[in-house]
């Protein structure tokens, strides 16, 4: 699928995706938004911004005081378009 003339396949992760805009395409972060579970939080999701990522781990995305697993994190928008979401037994999950 192409995204602002990006091409992102929909079998990609979020570590993936969020590589492949940072270096393959060698564009910013500050245009993308991370949906993750968060507990606690209202509807157990919160959003954080590209701009708040320190680094992209191997198994964990860094944040200023926080680590997220890929596992947690269920959306990407990049400049306001879905470029992944995670999917449930081949459906997509019904959370934001």
């Amino acid at each position: 699928m192409l995204i602002c003339g990006f091409p992102f396949h929909e079998f990609m992760g979020p570590r993936d995706v969020l590589n492949a805009i940072k270096w393959k395409f060698s564009l910013s972060l500050e245009t993308v938004e991370i949906y993750y579970i968060h507990r606690g939080a209202p509807g157990d999701v919160r959003k954080v911004k590209g701009e708040e990522v320190k680094e992209i781990g191997r198994h964990y995305l860094e944040l200023e005081g926080a680590s997220i697993p890929y596992h947690r994190i269920l959306k990407i928008t990049f400049r306001k378009k879905l470029v992944y979401e995670r999917r449930c037994c081949g459906k997509t999950e019904e959370k934001p």
